[in-house]
């Protein structure tokens, strides 16, 4: 019998750990703006593009950290309906 759908849990599994610390590298590379800046003309429009840039960041290092945790979540939810098949299958045998 040949099955319909196959997935390689440990490989996904492996995906979870470098999600994790390329949202950390982002997050790190995103601090909360806090410039100093003189007052020139353009001052306010580079305050206003590092908070933007932040935010942004801050935003992308949060739906990476989540989808690392949505892929840790299918993987630990396949394993439990896969061993919930052996199980019954087991049974019927």
């Amino acid at each position: 019998m040949s099955p319909d759908l196959e997935v390689d849990t440990q490989a996904l599994q492996a995906c979870v750990r470098p999600l994790l610390a390329l949202s950390a590298t982002v997050r790190a590379a995103h601090p909360p703006a806090t410039l100093s800046t003189p007052r020139w003309a353009t001052s306010d429009a580079a305050g206003a593009l590092a908070t933007a840039t932040g935010v942004r960041g801050g935003l992308l290092a949060t739906d990476l950290a989540g989808a690392a945790d949505r892929l840790a979540a299918v993987v630990r939810d396949y394993d439990e309906a896969d061993e919930q098949i052996a199980g019954r299958l087991r049974a019927v045998r």
